[in-house]
């Protein structure tokens, strides 16, 4: 997960939602030195992952969200 939400709130929001499980590795707001729309929130959880952007999907509900995720690969 790259998500501009900070980390208490996303946290609540997952755990709400029953999907904290799905998304064990989470890169949230104001823990990469750049947010969205510059990339490296998603290059942070590439690095999590340790996949290659080019075998990642990004699901995204805004316009910094998909210029991120385009402009890490």
């Amino acid at each position: 997960l790259a998500t501009s939400t900070r980390r208490a709130l996303a946290e609540h929001k997952l755990a709400l939602s029953g999907l904290a499980g799905f998304l064990p590795h989470r890169v949230c707001g104001g823990e990469t030195a750049r947010g969205k729309p510059h990339p490296d929130p998603y290059l942070a959880a590439l690095g999590l992952l340790g996949t290659p952007a080019a075998a990642t999907w990004a699901c995204e509900d805004s316009d910094h969200g998909v210029r991120a995720a385009h402009a890490a690969g």
